[in-house]
């Protein structure tokens, strides 16, 4: 079972049900950029909202983890959400290629379409991040720390 959310021209948000869960993909001229699963995105991307908001209309910067080595990142009006990788020789976390650059607009409508997708999916709207399970390792967690376990 998927559905299509349309969001700009040739971009959209695919919700696809697998045996293991529901993943979000985002895709830009048909091209797959972001997956990502119900899990990352219910509990991160609404949190970093706010944040995003703030940094759009004060033209600030914004790095804001949403789990498993992808970023939210808001930079000259440009929020962009994207997967990173840490580089051992120069020890920081770098961008790759995996990811997407929205408008302010685009953005307003991933918050809409946010709703909407819980609206139409039940168990995606009651989904709770990683570390509101009583039994949760922040250690030991790929979403929370997946650099330190990567190196």
């Amino acid at each position: 079972m998927s559905k299509i959310y349309y969001f700009g021209s040739n971009r959209s948000i695919i919700v696809n049900k697998r045996e293991y869960g529901y993943f979000i993909t985002i895709c830009d001229f048909d091209k797959v950029t972001i997956t990502m699963p119900s899990k990352r995105w219910c509990g991160q991307i609404k949190m970093a909202g706010s944040g995003v908001d703030s940094s759009l209309v004060e033209n600030s910067t914004l790095k804001w983890s949403i789990g498993g080595a992808y970023y939210v990142c808001v930079r000259d009006r440009r929020v962009q959400i994207r997967r990173f990788f840490y580089h051992a020789e120069l020890k920081e976390e770098r961008p790759t290629k995996q990811g997407i650059v929205l408008t302010h607009r685009e953005w307003e409508r991933i918050k809409k379409i946010a709703d909407t997708i819980n609206a139409d999916f039940a168990d995606i709207a009651f989904e709770q991040p990683c570390y509101a399970d009583s039994d949760h390792n922040r250690d030991s967690c790929f979403e929370c720390n997946s650099f330190k376990l990567d190196m």
